[in-house]
């Protein structure tokens, strides 16, 4: 049996196919994808329009329901204005009181808002006779009846007058309070060993004082006395107390620490005020008197 091989051309690599065949499928492959591409996009362009379409044909319906919903509300309130209407308009709907005035009863939906109930006749017979028997107007305005008020009023108004007054003056004393500010600072001075005895190792003179703002009363208008307690290694000299102004101490010492300063006042409805200052000396040993520090107090 024999095989028939196929026709290759000379210049063909019979282990190597075709170019040009190798070509025409691509080109196919190409337009494959290219009618695809087309088919989807036109398939998500119609998805889009019938999604606009439903939509628009919701809204539509919601604005139809609501408008469905406000003429419902109206012809509910006309409704309500007819059944109300008609209530009152019936004649069994009155009732006569004792005196024989007509009174219509209330309707039940407002009936709620009533609370309470109606006067009895034996009430409404009480208040006619205490109008009755109540003076007129031009009895009150005689001249007997004017002096008599007339007094009653000008002791009434001093009575009111007078526990005005009292509760003013009650008030004024309670809670009417005042602000001062005091100023509580000290000064330093280095003395050095030349000026000073050979066994004397007090280096520092230093002096606390009170005093208020430049803007306000002088302190000893309000300050009654001022009393400092001073370090322990003061000795009998611990507890100073200062009765006038200047409210100030003056002393020796060789080292830093906190006063306690006691104020009093003259009013003595104001308690006593402590406050407790640190001492600040000259570091730099000029020889000049400092002023160390400053506390604000009030």
């Amino acid at each position: 049996m024999s095989c028939k091989r196929p026709k290759v051309s000379i210049d063909q690599d019979p282990d190597y196919e075709d170019i040009i065949a190798h070509q025409n499928k691509r080109i196919k492959l190409l337009e494959q994808d290219g009618n695809s591409m087309f088919y989807i996009k036109e398939i998500l362009r119609i998805v889009k329009s019938q999604f606009a379409l439903s939509i628009a044909n919701k809204e539509e319906e919601i604005d139809s329901a609501d408008q469905r919903l406000s003429d419902a509300r109206k012809m509910l309130d006309r409704l309500r204005a007819y059944i109300v209407a008609g209530y009152y308009s019936a004649p069994e709907k009155f009732t006569n009181d004792s005196a024989g005035n007509a009174q219509t009863s209330v309707h039940p939906t407002i009936k709620s808002i009533f609370c309470g109930k109606k006067p009895s006749c034996e009430k409404l017979k009480t208040e006619k006779i205490e109008t009755q028997t109540k003076p007129s107007v031009l009895e009150e305005l005689k001249p007997a009846n004017l002096t008599k008020i007339s007094i009653k009023q000008e002791l009434k108004t001093e009575k009111e007058t007078s526990t005005d007054t009292k509760l003013a003056d009650a008030g004024r004393g309670s809670r009417f309070k005042v602000a001062k500010k005091i100023i509580v600072g000290n000064t330093s001075k280095y003395i050095s060993e030349a000026k000073r005895e050979p066994n004397d190792h007090l280096q520092y003179k230093w002096m606390v004082y009170l005093r208020t703002p430049e803007e306000e009363d002088p302190i000893d208008s309000f300050v009654k006395k001022v009393t400092f307690v001073l370090h322990h290694s003061y000795e009998s000299n611990r507890v100073v107390e200062v009765s006038e102004a200047p409210f100030r101490i003056i002393r020796r010492g060789w080292g830093e620490f906190s006063i306690q300063v006691q104020i009093d006042f003259h009013d003595s409805r104001n308690k006593s005020k402590i406050i407790v200052h640190d001492l600040k000396f000259d570091k730099s040993l000029t020889g000049f008197e400092t002023l160390g520090r400053e506390t604000v107090n009030s």
